[in-house]
C-alpha cells in the first residue's frame, strides 16, 4: 500500500478538500480521483501527489474515462 496526497482544485486555484490516504497502486489511486470530483462538484481538477511529487492531475473532462 502506498500512500496519496489527493487536492481538490477549484478553477481559482483554491483547495476546498484534501484528503491523505493508502491505495495499493497508481490505478486505483486515480479511480479514487474520480470519485472525489463526483463528491465535490465545485473542483475543476484533483492532484494526486506520491510523496512530495505530483503524480498526476485528473480534470472534471477526464472524469468518466472508460
Amino acid at each position: 500500500m502506498k500512500t496519496f496526497t489527493f487536492l481538490c482544485v477549484r478553477a481559482d486555484g483554491g483547495i476546498p478538500a484534501m484528503e491523505l490516504s493508502l491505495w495499493p497502486d497508481e490505478d486505483a489511486a486515480r479511480l479514487r480521483a474520480d470519485q472525489l470530483l463526483v463528491e465535490h462538484t465545485s473542483c475543476n481538477a484533483v492532484e494526486i501527489w506520491d510523496d512530495e511529487a505530483l503524480y498526476a492531475q485528473v480534470s472534471r473532462s477526464q472524469e468518466l474515462r472508460a
